[in-house]
């Protein structure tokens, strides 16, 4: 069904709120807004599911370096690339595809380790070339222009994400957070100025430099933490002050080989569960207490033995109280969190090549699918291989197993990928930085049967005529279009509809627009209407509401 309104304008005929926008609010409400962490920093997040068709393949792309694929709120798709050629950041749309912007040659290469942090306006990501050549470089959130080189004598290594605070520094910015591999150092950088804020010693660093989670202390200090290669005691949890300073809280944690330097957060907040390697028959999964570092339950390794052998490689999953993870021997676990302890549910094992990178997704129906990717350069297979498995409690239910006959690229620590976004979408990446010149390369989207999620599109010019469509809405229900100057996630005040709601909106400008309050999502909950776009809307972002359960679509871009 069609609905079609001729010649109405896009106005305001109710506003929700106003508010400008803050200079250090660069933080973006995406679903993975930083390096495998939703904004619970839990790696994992609610979507529809399973994503098992393959929607689409996009190989005129660089391959996409291990620190993975972000997805910001209007749903485009960011990440770095790393070849021999040196470093490019790409917007790829998530509809088909397509490179909607690359930027220019960033350079360094093999090392450039990390991916792309989403602000509200703009991006963050390291370059590393050799030791001292290191810097952040900031883009452009639309046209990936180079806005900012950060630069500092401090910085000897920088390989890992930005992470982006959510508090505020002495100067009302946010800081971000990086690891320094070569000097073994975390530094907190000004998000506005560049300004060095400080630097705080590690005990360890890690091959790909990541940082996380963080979480806000009692007081709304921002806290750090970071998991190294260490023997002994190889995390621990910085607090910024806020002052230029720093202090630690705690240097405890795993005593193990921690891949990526990162841990995922627990469902309530309390507790970081870290993998690490069972090098030395030492445990491969461990609960941290996230106030004091000290180990709260480990699992066993069984050193040796494929049958039964343990050794975690990729940032781990959470949904709940259950914990999922990938590793050698082919093996995908699901452990629940007895609070004191922990029981192994289930576990896939194939005995073929490791799983590096691994995602969660709860479905509205509470079902809980498990993505997985098999990096395909150690063993056989000699390529990529996708893995879907869906939780069932104490068992498992393959759903899918696809290398794409074959034709999937094998990649580098499977480059991070299974990211998920708002709507269930799936992206992972291909290719292998490693192999000598400039390789092949990847983008791959598997999505769920029939696209799903409730999705915004528009197409035309602004200013001008344009169409506003949708899909997946709940047939014969109601809803209505929401305008903003930036993207965000502000909450609906009280005394409007879904009030209480957080979209993926900013409050500049925040407003209902026409047509006239509610109306129809059609028969079949897709349509479109049509109207002319005023000058003073270009660049704004709409966003759809249903009426009643609330649900929001996707964020997309006037312009």
């Amino acid at each position: 069904m069609k609905v079609k309104r001729t010649n109405q304008s896009i106005a305001v005929v109710l506003g929700v709120a106003c508010m400008a926008a803050s200079a250090g609010a660069q933080i973006d409400n995406s679903v993975w807004p930083q390096f495998r962490a939703n904004n619970n920093k839990t790696g994992a997040v609610e979507a529809p599911g399973p994503a098992v068709e393959h929607a689409w393949t996009n190989e005129n792309v660089g391959i996409p370096a291990p620190g993975g694929i972000s997805v910001a709120a209007n749903g485009d798709i960011y990440y770095k690339s790393m070849d021999d050629d040196g470093c490019y950041v790409f917007r790829l749309d998530p509809a088909d595809g397509h490179i909607i912007q690359q930027s220019v040659n960033l350079g360094g290469a093999i090392g450039s380790y990390s991916g792309v942090a989403v602000g509200v306006n703009r991006l963050y990501t390291t370059l590393y070339t050799s030791e001292g050549n290191t810097s952040i470089v900031v883009l452009d959130k639309t046209t990936l222009a180079v806005t900012a080189t950060i630069t500092n004598a401090a910085f000897l290594g920088l390989r890992g994400t930005p992470l982006i605070g959510t508090a505020l520094n002495n100067a009302g910015h946010r800081n971000l957070y990086v690891v320094d591999r070569n000097a073994i150092k975390l530094h907190a950088v000004d998000s506005v100025t560049g300004t060095l804020m400080w630097s705080h010693d590690l005990p360890a660093s890690t091959p790909f430099g990541g940082v996380g989670p963080m979480w806000e202390d009692g007081n709304g200090k921002q806290v750090i933490a970071h998991f190294g290669n260490a023997t002994f005691f190889g995390g621990s949890a910085i607090r910024d002050n806020g002052d230029n300073t720093s202090t630690e809280l705690w240097n405890a944690g795993p005593d193990s080989f921690n891949w990526w330097g990162s841990g995922a957060m627990s469902a309530d907040g309390n507790r970081i569960y870290v993998t690490t390697f069972n090098d030395n028959d030492v445990p491969p999964l461990w609960a941290i207490n996230k106030n004091d570092g000290t180990v709260a339950w480990s699992v066993p390794g069984h050193r040796g033995d494929p049958n039964t052998e343990m050794n975690f490689f990729g940032r781990p999953s959470v949904v709940g109280n259950r914990i999922y993870c990938g590793g050698a021997n082919g093996v995908v676990a699901c452990y629940r969190d007895d609070v004191t302890s922990a029981t192994l549910l289930w576990q896939y094992r194939d005995l073929m090549d490791e799983h590096t990178a691994i995602s969660a997704v709860k479905a509205p129906d509470n079902t809980v699918y498990v993505y997985t990717m098999k990096q395909g350069n150690s063993f056989t297979p000699e390529h990529g291989e996708l893995i879907v498995l869906r939780d069932d409690g104490n068992a498992y239910t393959l759903l899918l197993q696809t290398d794409l006959n074959g034709t999937m690229l094998r990649s580098n620590y499977s480059l991070s990928s299974c990211t998920v976004d708002g709507d269930g979408g799936l992206y992972i990446g291909g290719g292998n930085p490693g192999d000598a010149g400039v390789g092949p390369a990847a983008v791959y989207k598997f999505a769920p049967a029939g696209g799903g999620g409730y999705r915004l599109t528009i197409t035309g010019p602004c200013p001008g005529r344009v169409a506003i469509g949708w899909s997946g809405a709940t047939p014969r229900g109601q809803q209505g279009i929401l305008f903003a100057r930036g993207t965000g996630q502000q909450t609906i005040p009280p005394g409007n509809p879904c009030a209480g709601t957080r979209l993926g909106l900013n409050a500049n400008g925040l407003m209902l627009v026409t047509p006239p309050g509610f109306f129809s999502t059609g028969t079949n909950g897709s349509g479109s209407i049509n109207g002319q776009a005023p000058p003073g809307a270009c660049g704004g972002y709409l966003q759809l509401i249903q009426g009643g359960s609330c649900a929001l679509s996707n964020v997309a871009q006037l312009q």
